[in-house]
């Protein structure tokens, strides 16, 4: 016998699955840059920050990240800054999400806005090659399933300890959610049968690169498992965030 609508709107609507808090596009809007936070990071680009300003932004606004990792409704469960993977490495943020996509692990690395993304032969510049090496080191270490699996149990079982939002861990991590509730949803969504790991590199700005190296750019977002992206496109992808949802 098919289901009732009402029957159908509640397993739509399961709180389950991160419903409960979905009201009015709350639950997206909360992890999203408002447009003052954008001006925020505006302010900053325009004093030519070091990286340690740029990774203290980011601490002090998650929501930059939180936006930028996921799509739609997929709900961020955690936020980790220098998450560790293995013993030998660490990464600059973490972002925990799930949504019928499967459970992800953004690993994020950042270099400054005012890095070029390429030099002049078209190559990757220094601090580019630098993160590429990063990733690439985390990306051999994580080819083995025993590697993958203890890196997510131990991301995982970090994230269920750190301090629920607004609380905070001194270095400004925190969980969404219940431990309980991260728990439930990783397992239920594959999370620790098979873990999705992706890479971001954020650096550079957009508006400052040529034509020619936008379109390398773009060729390289397209043909490679991680992604390069300029500042200008982490506060679009963050405030944009919300357009996209269904009505």
């Amino acid at each position: 016998m098919s289901d009732t609508r009402d029957e159908i709107l509640a397993q739509i609507f399961d709180p389950s699955l991160g419903f409960f808090k979905r009201n009015n596009q709350q639950e997206v809007l909360s992890i999203c840059p408002s447009y003052k936070d954008v001006e925020n990071l505006a302010n900053l680009l325009s004093s030519d920050p070091r990286e340690e300003d740029l990774q203290q932004f980011l601490e002090d606004y998650p929501q930059f990240l939180l936006g930028l990792c996921g799509r739609g409704w997929d709900s961020s469960l955690a936020f980790i800054t220098k998450p560790s993977v293995g013993t030998s490495y660490k990464a600059d943020f973490g972002i925990l999400t799930y949504g019928q996509g499967g459970c992800r692990i953004y690993l994020i690395e950042i270099k400054r806005s005012s890095e070029n993304v390429y030099n002049q032969s078209g190559a990757p510049a220094k601090k580019l090659q630098e993160a590429l090496t990063q990733i690439k080191n985390r990306e051999i270490w994580l080819t083995t399933k025993v590697n993958i699996l203890t890196f997510t149990d131990d991301i995982l079982g970090y994230a269920k300890n750190l301090p629920q939002y607004p609380e905070r861990s001194q270095n400004k991590s925190f969980r969404r959610y219940s431990s309980e509730y991260i728990e439930d949803s990783w397992s239920r969504f594959g999370g620790y049968n098979r873990p999705i790991i992706e890479h971001y590199i954020i650096i550079g700005r957009w508006a400052k690169m040529s034509k020619d190296h936008q379109k390398k750019l773009i060729y390289h977002n397209q043909e490679n498992k991680h992604c390069i992206l300029t500042y200008d496109q982490v506060a679009r992808r963050g405030f944009d965030r919300p357009s996209f949802l269904p009505p």
